[in-house]
């Protein structure tokens, strides 16, 4: 191997490790969920699980929030801290039932 081909696979194996330690600090978020994404967290909710878990935040008068956690993402290669995401769901969307799946079993 010729000295720049070493010198240009180190920068790669760099510019990877850059991009995702940057992904690591922005592992928080707050988003809009969809159906499926209802789907997965009642799932999650109903499920015991040390990776993934859900949090019933609380709900207002359009809106139910729930915060989901997972300690499997890019950013788990260099830090031990996991990954939050907020949802925010329309109130219209989301049944009762669900609501009592999230709050009782929530992860406090």
């Amino acid at each position: 191997m010729s000295r720049i081909n070493v010198m240009y696979y180190i920068l790669f194996i760099v510019m990877i490790g850059l991009i995702l330690y940057i992904s690591s600090a922005s592992a928080d978020r707050l988003k809009k969920g969809e159906g499926d994404d209802l789907a997965k967290l009642v799932k999650i909710a109903s499920t015991l699980n040390s990776a993934q878990w859900v949090s019933y935040v609380g709900i207002t008068k359009k809106r139910l929030y729930i915060e989901y956690g997972t300690s499997v993402h890019t950013g788990s290669f260099f830090t031990k801290e996991p990954s939050y995401t907020l949802y925010w769901f329309l109130r219209s969307e989301v049944s009762k039932h669900q609501v009592e799946i999230l709050k009782s079993k929530s992860v406090e």
